[in-house]
């Protein structure tokens, strides 16, 4: 979804995307201090380990709402977010 001209076309004018990974092959496994980061990201915007899941937050990093991937997703994501930035 993140992908898709229509997202990145929204994602631009409104947001700052950050990513995380968390590879499950020992062949992929991130550097310690970078899963270290993610871990503690994760524990604070995540704590149940949702995937895929999105949270949004504001630059002081309270949680203006969370979701994870719907179907027609792009445009219902789209949506989503929007309106949990306006409400």
């Amino acid at each position: 979804m993140l992908e898709t001209n229509e997202f990145k076309a929204f994602s631009d004018s409104a947001l700052v995307l950050v990513s995380l990974d968390f590879p499950r092959r020992k062949k992929n496994r991130l550097p310690i201090y970078q899963q270290a980061h993610n871990d503690s990201l994760a524990a604070i915007y995540n704590p149940n380990g949702y995937f895929p899941f999105m949270v949004v937050i504001d630059a002081n990093g309270k949680i203006i709402g969370q979701t994870g991937f719907v179907a027609d997703w792009v445009v219902k994501t789209i949506a989503k977010l929007n309106q949990m930035m306006h409400d």
